[in-house]
């Protein structure tokens, strides 16, 4: 997958931990992250958990809006320097899958509204 942002990022998405889980690994600028999404049996929900070689974590759940259309409540996530980010993403996927779109208007750190998500990842290759 490729994005197309004010970002540049870079990513490859995988099956791992012999498919009980997704790992993610991306570039965000010269910062190395790992996202993990896996099925919580227990609850049965899916949960992520991201974390960035700045120190940057996130773990959240997801929940189904629509057929194309997923939520992510962020749960206990937060800066390295100890300052919280809380909301919630959507994650908009094109009906052919061949893109998404990252979207929020909740995000904020330390209480602090940030800026709007709008990122649109699409794919490449075959």
């Amino acid at each position: 997958l490729h994005v197309r942002s004010r970002r540049q990022r870079q990513m490859c998405i995988r099956d791992s931990l012999d498919g009980a889980a997704l790992e993610l690994k991306s570039m965000q600028g010269a910062e190395e992250n790992t996202c993990l999404w896996y099925y919580d049996a227990v609850a049965s929900q899916i949960r992520s958990l991201w974390l960035s070689s700045g120190g940057s974590s996130f773990n959240g759940t997801f929940f189904k809006i629509s057929d194309t259309e997923y939520g992510l409540q962020f749960g206990r996530s937060g800066q390295k320097d100890g300052r919280a980010i809380t909301g919630g993403i959507r994650w908009v996927f094109s009906k052919d899958g061949r893109s998404f779109m990252l979207r929020s208007k909740s995000m904020k750190l330390d209480g602090k509204p940030l800026g709007e998500l709008k990122d649109t990842y699409t794919k490449v290759s075959p």
